[in-house]
């Protein structure tokens, strides 16, 4: 297996759920308690009723909207790491459990009910931000646990492309070592001197230029592809031994390695896309979530 230097993991900033969320969750339950108390007996007293349009309940929707500007500061923060404004771990377990807290706010904010179209507009669209929250949550503690036990090379994901162009580098070099030149015009001067050691080589060197060279460079694995799948590649480059001589075996046993971590580079591509993916739906609908909210506040103030 090679190993690149400098090509080790990055530091992630995930929102892993540890002995350090304990305060912020002790903290939440106990506000939810004493909130829940608190809407008891507003809801018990109120002769209508209780609605988002009372004095407790603007307390409770207020609550609620700066709990999600809160936690929509968080993509601020991630774009000022030079700032001092709190660690970015503290940010992170305040985002996952002041969002939380948003939803006792909001059902109590209305009573447990919805009134118009915009209300109902502004609880589908909080209600899908929420799931997508919590669907990333869970990702973001099972990826990163499967990305460690199952890449052995996890490198950084940016230095990907660079990596795969080292790989291919490194197999042409062991390739032409073993084969003798690849290009064709430096082959037939080669194997003019050479002819008996590089034609002795030769189902190495179809073997590359058919299927290993284009598998390294692919920008996505095709996942039909022989090499693509760990069996199959073991069976392919078990008969390629059968046919090249000793002295090429080692050779063979290098690229099969080069082979295996390209495919762990492949899965570290998709489960990185997978682990950040949802962000993309969970930033702008938050940020709509925000907006709308704002706007139900000024529709509900002035009518």
């Amino acid at each position: 297996m090679l190993f690149w230097p400098g090509a080790l993991p990055a530091r992630r900033k995930t929102l892993l759920l540890n002995e350090k969320h304990k305060p912020w969750a002790t903290g939440a339950i106990l506000f939810t308690f004493f909130s829940s108390v608190g809407y008891g007996i507003y809801a018990g007293s109120a002769l209508n009723g209780p609605t988002g349009g009372t004095l407790p309940g603007l307390i409770y929707g207020g609550l609620a909207y700066l709990m999600m500007f809160y936690c929509a500061l968080l993509g601020v923060r991630r774009r000022l790491p030079a700032w001092s404004l709190g660690r970015m771990s503290g940010w992170l377990r305040g985002h996952i459990w002041i969002g939380l807290l948003t939803l006792p706010m909001v059902l109590f904010h209305g009573g447990f009910s919805v009134q118009g179209t915009l209300s109902t507009a502004l609880i589908w669209l909080y209600g899908i931000v929420m799931v997508s929250g919590v669907l990333g949550l869970a990702l973001q503690q099972a990826l990163p646990r499967m990305m460690t036990h199952q890449i052995e090379m996890e490198t950084i994901y940016e230095q990907i492309p660079h990596i795969i162009d080292q790989l291919r580098s490194e197999a042409e070099k062991l390739v032409e070592k073993a084969c003798g030149p690849l290009d064709p015009e430096k082959r037939a001067k080669a194997e003019e001197a050479e002819s008996n050691r590089f034609k002795s080589a030769e189902a190495l060197r179809d073997f590359y230029e058919r299927r290993i060279d284009g598998f390294i460079t692919s920008e996505r694995l095709p996942p039909e592809a022989d090499l693509s799948i760990p069996a199959r590649s073991h069976a392919l480059f078990g008969h390629l031994r059968k046919l090249v001589p000793p002295e090429v075996q080692e050779t063979v046993t290098k690229l099969e390695d080069i082979c295996d971590e390209r495919r762990q580079l492949e899965l570290q591509i998709k489960l990185h896309h997978l682990l950040h993916g949802w962000l993309f739906l969970h930033t702008p609908l938050s940020l709509a979530l925000l907006l709308l909210g704002a706007t139900h506040a000024l529709v509900s103030l002035v009518y």
